[in-house]
C-alpha cells in the first residue's frame, strides 16, 4: 500500500505505485516527471539520415555509374533503373459478360457455370457475388424476436457487474481520501 507524506509543501508517495512529485503550483518537481533524465544528449540523427545525406550528395554521380553499367550490359543495373522509371506489370481480369440481373441465387449459378466453363477465375466470380450481395435489398423476411428471457439474464449480470464495479470504485477512492493528506 503506498505512504504519503507531505515534506515542504510537495506531496511525496512511495510504496506500490510511482507518483510524480509536483509542488504548490502544481509543476513538475526536478527530476520527477515520467521523464526524470530529461531528453538525452547529444545530436539527433541517425545513421539513416546520415545514408540519406551521402546519397542525395553523390546522387547524381550514383546514378550515371549504374547507367554506364546497365549500358554495358549489366541486368541487374537495368532492372534497377527501370524499376525506379517504369511501374511493373500488374496481372489485370479479363473483361467478362455476365448477367448480373435477377436473385442472389440465380446469380450465384450463372457466376458458377461461368467459372465451370473457364470464363472467369473465382476469385473474380467470388468478388461479383459479393457485390451483388451488398448491392440487393435484405430479404423480406420477418425478423426474430429476442428471447426476453434471455435478454433479462443479460441485463441483470450487466447491473450486478456495474454495481461491483462502482464498489470497487468507492473502495479505492476510500483509500486515496483516507490515507493521503494531500489529496484533502
Amino acid at each position: 500500500m503506498p505512504v504519503f507524506s507531505l515534506q515542504n509543501g510537495t506531496c511525496l508517495a512511495t510504496g506500490a505505485f510511482n507518483m510524480a512529485i509536483r509542488d504548490e503550483s502544481g509543476k513538475f518537481a526536478p527530476g520527477s516527471s515520467g521523464n526524470p533524465h530529461g531528453a538525452p544528449k547529444g545530436p539527433r540523427t541517425t545513421k539513416a539520415t546520415e545514408i540519406r545525406k551521402m546519397i542525395e550528395k553523390e546522387g547524381p554521380a550514383l546514378v550515371r555509374v549504374v547507367m554506364k553499367a546497365a549500358k554495358a550490359g549489366d541486368l541487374q543495373s537495368a532492372i534497377a533503373l527501370l524499376d525506379r522509371i517504369v511501374p511493373r506489370l500488374r496481372a489485370e481480369a479479363a473483361p467478362v459478360n455476365v448477367d448480373l440481373s435477377g436473385a442472389s441465387t440465380e446469380i450465384a449459378s450463372r457466376l458458377l457455370a461461368a467459372v465451370s466453363e473457364s470464363e472467369m477465375t473465382p476469385e473474380t466470380a467470388a468478388d461479383l457475388l459479393a457485390l451483388v450481395k451488398d448491392a440487393q435489398p435484405p430479404a423480406s423476411e420477418p425478423a426474430a424476436l429476442p428471447d426476453t428471457k434471455m435478454l433479462d439474464e443479460i441485463y441483470e449480470k450487466a447491473m450486478q457487474n456495474a454495481e461491483a464495479e462502482r464498489a470497487k470504485v468507492a473502495n479505492r477512492r476510500a483509500l486515496l481520501v483516507g490515507d493521503s493528506p494531500c489529496l484533502n
